[in-house]
């Protein structure tokens, strides 16, 4: 197959599960990745991610309708996946939202800060025992300034690109 993006593993699985094959994931298999070394480049990498999740939204939402009549629920399921925000991109908006809102209307900011607490309160409890230790407390609750750091860094990068 020849892949036209930097995506190729999402275009693969997208046409097969169009093709009517299923993918099975096993959780026993081992996989290494290299790990970001800084915030800079991890948000790159995720922007990278997010920017082809949209792409592969944007060329294969005309199949949801026939997905779902001819029972392929797989290939419907993936093409709904791709429609919900990263989960950075969320807990940025979450974020963003909760910073900037008490100076604009206080009552709409308590509802954001309920929201990021209930956000945080849900990626703890889906971390899986193995993953938590001594350090965890204080790099969890870090994680959305991390994450918002990395759209302001991400914005003044492409701006940098640009004016050169």
């Amino acid at each position: 197959m020849k892949t036209k993006t930097a995506g190729e593993d999402k275009e693969l699985e997208a046409l097969l599960l169009k093709q009517g094959y299923f993918i099975d994931y096993f959780d026993n298999i081992l996989l290494y990745g290299e790990k970001k070394r800084t915030t800079t480049k991890m948000n790159e990498q995720h922007s990278r991610w997010t920017i082809q999740q949209i792409q592969n939204l944007i060329k294969n939402i005309r199949y949801l309708p026939g997905a779902i009549f001819r029972k392929q629920y797989d290939w419907a399921d993936k093409l709904i996946q791709w429609m919900l925000l990263p989960r950075t991109s969320m807990v940025g908006i979450i974020m963003v939202m909760s910073i900037v809102l008490p100076f604009i209307y206080m009552t709409m900011a308590i509802k954001w800060w309920i929201l990021s607490s209930l956000a945080l309160f849900f990626f703890a409890l889906a971390t899986p025992d193995y993953l938590v230790d001594e350090m965890w407390d204080r790099t969890f609750l870090r994680s959305p300034f991390v994450t918002l750091w990395g759209i302001i860094s991400t914005k003044l990068i492409h701006r940098k690109k640009e004016n050169n």
